[in-house]
């Protein structure tokens, strides 16, 4: 699966989430992406601002520097 497809599944599920839960459940998302290798973090995050997801930008700019990953990378 490519990046523009797993920012399709978010999309879909997203809208299931309750606003409150929405950055956890978002954080959950990135982890699971992350661990299991599925895509690129910076093409999530480049998926989010070509949608204007302000939320979702900002917990993948803020995964990425938790889990130190390369910010040239990422950025």
């Amino acid at each position: 699966m490519d990046s523009e497809e797993i920012w399709r599944i978010w999309e879909i599920l997203s809208v299931y989430i309750n606003n409150r839960d929405k950055e956890d459940a978002i954080e959950e998302f990135l982890q699971y992406i992350y661990e299991t290798d599925a895509c690129e973090i910076s093409d999530l995050r480049a998926c989010a601002d070509d949608y204007n997801d302000e939320l979702f930008s900002k917990a993948a700019r803020r995964f990425i520097r938790d889990n130190g990953l390369d910010e040239e990378e990422y950025d």
